[in-house]
């Protein structure tokens, strides 16, 4: 959370809150979202909704501790993701990428993914 450019940098839950709340979600797929354990801590994830009745499955979001980035964990996150949600009936994927988010960029488009049309946020008026 600390990373992600869209979180205002507001601290984290721990991660048993956030697991919990992502397990509820009826929304949440229960084969192609992962974790990542390094023994018995969680390392890395990656959220991914069920497919949607025309096969997109969104990728809802990504993450890896600091510590154990550039190993190619996020990369290998979203393409299990993807091969689980194609099994689930999913034809194609999307996410969204916070344009300052350099890393997950590079992973995206490492994946196939490809830039569309983007949004624009106002930060406070002028």
């Amino acid at each position: 959370m600390l990373d992600e450019p869209t979180s205002g940098n507001r601290a984290p839950e721990p991660f048993e809150v956030f697991g919990r709340a992502v397990a509820r979600s009826p929304f949440t797929s229960g084969t192609a979202s992962l974790i990542a354990l390094l023994g018995e801590r969680p390392v890395g994830f990656t959220l991914v909704r069920s497919p949607r009745e025309d096969g997109v499955v969104m990728v809802w979001g990504t993450g890896v501790a600091r510590d154990v980035r550039g190993r190619g964990l996020a990369a290998a996150l979203k393409a299990l993701s993807a091969r689980a949600a194609r099994q689930e009936g999913g034809v194609a994927m999307r996410t969204d990428n916070d344009s300052r988010s350099a890393g997950m960029l590079r992973v995206n488009r490492r994946l196939g993914f490809v830039p569309d049309a983007g949004v624009w946020r106002m930060r406070g008026m002028p």
